[in-house]
Parts: C-alpha cells; sequence; structure tokens
C-alpha cells in the first residue's frame, strides 16, 4: 500500500510540473501575440500617417506645379519685392519686335520659351512695349527708363516711329529715357533719336547704310539649266517676274525704285531729326568723304559718331549699369548692378483686368506674304485671320474692325477670301478700318480695298497693283537626258506633262485668266476708292507708292499710325477711345498643356540636349501638313519696307 500511495504522488507532482511548464508557454506565446499586435497596429498607424502626410504634401506639391505652370506659360518670373520698388524699367529689345499680339496658350509660350532658350532669340510684342512705356509715363516711382537695343531686328521705319512716341511720352513726363548698345542698327537708331541719352560702346558703332533694293536675277542660270519660266503678267511695273526674264533690272523699274529709296532715306532723315542738333547736320555723307573723315580719326567710327553728335557718350554697357548703382543700387555697398524691373514683369505688376465697355473696336492682324495655307498660326492666311473675322461678326458688341497690315502682298484667292469676309461685315453695320504699315501692296492692297477708311504711315509702300503668273518648265532639261512623256488624253488640257512645253492654247487661258484678275482688281480698287477705271494708268500699272503720294492719287485717305486708325474707326461710331475697349485680336494654338507637362518640360530644358528640344519643337508645331498650289495667280511686291 505504501508503495502506491508513493508512486501516485510522483504522478501528481510531475503532473503540476507538467502544468506549470505549459502556463508559462502559453504566457510566452500570449506575449509574443501581444507584441505582434502592437508593432502590427504601430505599423499600420505609421503607414496611415504616412499616407496622409502623402497626401498634404501632393496637394502642396500640386499647387506648386500649377504656380510654376503659370509662370512657365506666360513667360514670366517671379517679381521680388526688391524689384517692386525700383526706380529703373529695363527693356532688353534684343531680338523680333512682333507688330501682332502673340499667342497666349500654354503650348504657344512654352513654345517660345524653348525657343528663347536655345536660340538666344526673343520676341517681343510691339504693342507690351508700348503699354509698359505708357504705364512709365504715369508711375511717381521711376525715375529712369533705359532701352537696351542690342541686337534689335530689322523692322519697318512704322513700327520705330511708334516706339519712339511712345518715349516721346515718358519724356514729355518728365522722366529721363536711355538708350544704350553696343551697336546701333538704322532701326534701331531711329528709336534711339527720341531718347534724352544715345550711350554707344568704344568699339560699336551706328550702323547707317543708307536704303537699298537690290534683286538676284537667273535668266542665264535658267538657260544653263534648261529650264524654262512660263510668266504671266499684267502691269507694266509689275517687277517680281523681271528676275526669271532679265540678267539686271530694267531701266523704268530702276528708275522707279531710285525714286523710292531716295523718298525713303528722306523719311528717315526726317525721323532722325527729332533730335534737334542732327536737324544740322549731315549724318550719312557720301561714301569718299566718308572714308576720308574716318582716316582722320585712324578708323574710331565710334569716336566720330560721338564728335558728330550722333550719340552723347562712349561708354560699355556695362560701365554705364555699374555708374547707375550708387544713386538706384538695392543699398549702398551694392555695386554689382542697379535696382532695375524688367518691362515684362513691370507689366505683371501693373496690368489688371480691364472691364470692357459695351462699344469695342477689334484689331485684326495681317503680317507678311498672303497665303492659302502656313503652319504659322501667325501667317496672312484665310484659315488664320477668317475665325478671328467671324469672332468679330458673331459679337454685336464690336462695332468696328481695324485690319492692321503689313504684307508685300500674295495668293489672289487667298486675299479674295479675305476681302469678301471684310466686306460681309460691312454689310451687318459694322465699320472697316484698315492700317498700313510697312508696305501693305499688291494683294495686301486687295484685302484693304474693302475698307470704309484707309490709314497709312507715311514711309508705308502701298500700291502695285498688277497680277502676274509664273510657272517653270523643265521639259528641255528632261529632254536632254534623256526623259521623254508621251500618251492619250480625251482632251487638250487634259495632258499634264512635265516632259513637254505647255501648248499654245494652254498658255493662252493662263494669260487670259491674268488678264481678267488684273481687270478684276482695277475694278474693285476703282469702285472702292471711287476712281476712274479708264485712269487705271496712273494708280494701278504695278507702280508702288509711298503715303504721301498714294494719299494724292486717291489710294488712302490719310496719314498716321495704328492709334490713329483707332480714333478714325472710334470716329465712325459715333464715339470716341475713351469710351471704346480696343481688343487685339491674335490667333491662338489649338493644343492645351496641362500644369504637370509645362512643370516636366520646363525642367528637362536644363538636361536635354539642344537636337533632341529642337526635334520636338519641330514636331510640335507641324499640327498638319499641307501646300499650296503655287501655279495659281498671284499679286506680289518683291519689296520689304525694313530699315
Amino acid at each position: 500500500m505504501g508503495n502506491s500511495n508513493t508512486q501516485i504522488e510522483i504522478k501528481e507532482v510531475s503532473a503540476t510540473k507538467h502544468t506549470s511548464w505549459c502556463r508559462g508557454f502559453f504566457k510566452v506565446l500570449s506575449f509574443i501575440g501581444a507584441a505582434l499586435t502592437f508593432i502590427r497596429n504601430f505599423i499600420s498607424n505609421l503607414v496611415m500617417i504616412a499616407i496622409i502626410a502623402l497626401i498634404v504634401i501632393a496637394y502642396n506639391l500640386a499647387g506648386t506645379i500649377k504656380e510654376k505652370a503659370v509662370i512657365i506659360a506666360s513667360g514670366q518670373e517671379e517679381i521680388t519685392t526688391v524689384e517692386q520698388s525700383a526706380q529703373i524699367l529695363y527693356l532688353p529689345l534684343k531680338g523680333v519686335i512682333s507688330e501682332s499680339p502673340l499667342a497666349s496658350d500654354d503650348f504657344s509660350n512654352l513654345q517660345r520659351r524653348i525657343n528663347e532658350q536655345l536660340t538666344g532669340s526673343v520676341t517681343h510684342e510691339l504693342i507690351a512695349i508700348e503699354k509698359a512705356l505708357n504705364f512709365a509715363a504715369e508711375d511717381n516711382n521711376l525715375k529712369l527708363v533705359i532701352l537696351d537695343l542690342n541686337d534689335l531686328s530689322p523692322m519697318s521705319l512704322a513700327v520705330a516711329k511708334r516706339i519712339g512716341n511712345a518715349v516721346d511720352n515718358v519724356r514729355n513726363a518728365g522722366k529721363e529715357v536711355t538708350a544704350l548698345a553696343y551697336s546701333y542698327s538704322q532701326s534701331a537708331f531711329a528709336i534711339a533719336v527720341h531718347c534724352d541719352k544715345i550711350l554707344l560702346d568704344p568699339m560699336g558703332q551706328v550702323n547707317l547704310r543708307g536704303i537699298g533694293m537690290s534683286s538676284l536675277y537667273y535668266k542665264d542660270l535658267l538657260n544653263t539649266l534648261k529650264v524654262t519660266p512660263y510668266i504671266f503678267k499684267a502691269g507694266h511695273f509689275k517687277s517680281a517676274v523681271e528676275p526669271y526674264t532679265r540678267n539686271d533690272m530694267s531701266p523704268d523699274v530702276k528708275a522707279e525704285y531710285a525714286n523710292l529709296a531716295a523718298n525713303l532715306w528722306d523719311e528717315y532723315i526726317k525721323e532722325l531729326n527729332v533730335r534737334k542738333v542732327l536737324s544740322r547736320t549731315i549724318v550719312l555723307p557720301d561714301a569718299d568723304k566718308y572714308v576720308k573723315e574716318l582716316e582722320l580719326y585712324k578708323g574710331d567710327t565710334a569716336l566720330m559718331q560721338l564728335e558728330n553728335n550722333l550719340v552723347d557718350e562712349l561708354i560699355s554697357r556695362e560701365d554705364y549699369l555699374l555708374s547707375l548703382c550708387k544713386d538706384y543700387g538695392t543699398d549702398k555697398s551694392d555695386t554689382t548692378l542697379p535696382n532695375m524691373i524688367n518691362y515684362r514683369k513691370y507689366l505683371a505688376l501693373k496690368s489688371t483686368p480691364e472691364k470692357l465697355k459695351d462699344k469695342r473696336i477689334a484689331v485684326i492682324y495681317g503680317i507678311g506674304q498672303i497665303s492659302g495655307f502656313s503652319n504659322d498660326v501667325y501667317a496672312f492666311t484665310p484659315d488664320n485671320i477668317l475665325p478671328l473675322l467671324n469672332e468679330v461678326r458673331n459679337d454685336d458688341k464690336i462695332k468696328a474692325v481695324v485690319m492692321y497690315i503689313n504684307s508685300p502682298g500674295g495668293a489672289v484667292k487667298a486675299s479674295e477670301e479675305i476681302r469678301r469676309e471684310l466686306m460681309r461685315l460691312k454689310e451687318l453695320g459694322k465699320k472697316v478700318i484698315v492700317s498700313m504699315n510697312g508696305t501693305a501692296a499688291s494683294g495686301g492692297y486687295w484685302v484693304a480695298s474693302a475698307a470704309d477708311q484707309i490709314i497709312a504711315d507715311s514711309s508705308t509702300l502701298t500700291g502695285s497693283i498688277g497680277v502676274f503668273s509664273l510657272a517653270l518648265g523643265a521639259h528641255d532639261l528632261l529632254n536632254h537626258v534623256g526623259v521623254y512623256q508621251d500618251g492619250v488624253a480625251t482632251h487638250e488640257f487634259a495632258d499634264a506633262s512635265i516632259a513637254n512645253p505647255l501648248s499654245e492654247n494652254t498658255k493662252e487661258t493662263m494669260r487670259l485668266s491674268v488678264e481678267h484678275t488684273y481687270d478684276t482688281f482695277i475694278n474693285l480698287v476703282a469702285k472702292s476708292r471711287r476712281l476712274s477705271p479708264a485712269n487705271y494708268i496712273s494708280y494701278a500699272e504695278g507702280q508702288v507708292f509711298l503715303g504721301d503720294e498714294a494719299q494724292n492719287l486717291g489710294l488712302i485717305d490719310d496719314l498716321g499710325s495704328l492709334n490713329d486708325a483707332l480714333n478714325t474707326a472710334a470716329k465712325l461710331i459715333d464715339s470716341t477711345l475713351d469710351d471704346v475697349s480696343v481688343l487685339h485680336l491674335a490667333p491662338q494654338g489649338e493644343k492645351s498643356i496641362s500644369p504637370l507637362e509645362l512643370f516636366i518640360m520646363n525642367k528637362a530644358e536644363g538636361i536635354i540636349p539642344n537636337e533632341l528640344l529642337k526635334g520636338f519643337i519641330d514636331l510640335a508645331v507641324k499640327s498638319h501638313e499641307g501646300s499650296e498650289n503655287n501655279a495659281q495667280y498671284i499679286a506680289l511686291s518683291p519689296i520689304k519696307a525694313e530699315l
């Protein structure tokens, strides 16, 4: 019995020890489970906090990207508080001055931004320059305006005069205006003469060269290449075809161009005479005298021009800006650059949304050669102009349209499409005024014939009322190298042979078509300008006229600038410019870019090779393909009124 009890006791003790071990084991498992739960909850909470943080960061980043995109799309940079207090307005006008307002869509802005960084070529809006100068005239904080005219691209005298007039307004408000450049082109100098001071780099010059008009002539080249020009023209002075039929300028055209060049130079000198000291000197002596005088100065053109009062001081741009630091620096210890604000930033600072008035005048720009199609949104084509005219037609508050023209002409069909749309506006009771600038000849005048009133600058080249058609035949060349063409056709006109000469009947149809177009042109002009069609020889033989002569002939109504044309438009709608809103309508690109795309593409500018960026631009702007039938009759003046 004793042994039995002992065994039972031992078993109980063993069972108790086993139970304690299990309890301890489960406690460990429970602790591990609790720890894992804590870690899981901690990680989940941490992830949740991270997600919330990412959402907040993403929201803030989206706002930053949007702000950056707006800056990129507008082409503007952030304006610092120091710049806001600047007393100097700085206009660096290097590059091209666009007479028409620039497209403001995201894609166009970005394209210009990239192009500026790749090529260094900047495009400035003429109306933006005028607006900035007008603001400056009324800004009591500004004391000095600087026009940096270095590397300013050529422009018409009419454009230079507009900027000069805006500079005059600033000076009349009691503010100092200074022009500076390493060298001045003739265009730039026509602006500089309106300033209080003209500064020139000691190594530079005022590059006065006069007015030249010339062409290349290809008659012998075409004979050598065995290429036959087929030319049909109406208008004795229609000189655009001469390069294909002569090796030199015809005597009549040379006499006409000599007269035009002399008169244009007189207009230029007249503009320089706003600088009183130049009215008493010969700014550009004849070549022999010029060379002899330059010899006296041992080839130092800048010093010679300083002594002749063309400029006021010889100083580099850097030294001049440093000299301003004492009076216009951010603080007295700053000797790097004066505190000045770029005119684009200044416009962003000063511009406020304008409340449109009930009466409005629209300005539409026709710049360059008139063609039936172009990928360029600024080209003078029906595709670009007609949508703007439709906008005018559909807006009852637009009472008048000013068609701004600077064009040597172009395709008759395209010119007629635009003229007809202007006539439709007149039928709706809207007034049509044409402002001629630089050149408004041939096809440009065809469009202008629809106007109620035509205002031209005194330096505008206009007229060239004539028509021609040009085609080049390569049949002699092809036959010479052994290429011939043969076949059958149900009609003579169905034979589109390039290896055979044009048939006499085909040439006769082209001649008759050109003459018909010419008669139409004459009748359009005679009817719109109340001239005699029988007296067309005096105004419609392809001659080109300056503003004064065109006015005497009745081809224009008055001399003046775009502003004068706007005043005329306001008067025709029984109002004044103070009582109307002026809308400068510009074509817009079709592609919009998201803020993120703008932000990323802006960053890409610094890391993508230029070649790829150029390829991107080429691909982007080539939105669709097209071509124009160059065999159509065109009315074109070869003259460009650039200085």
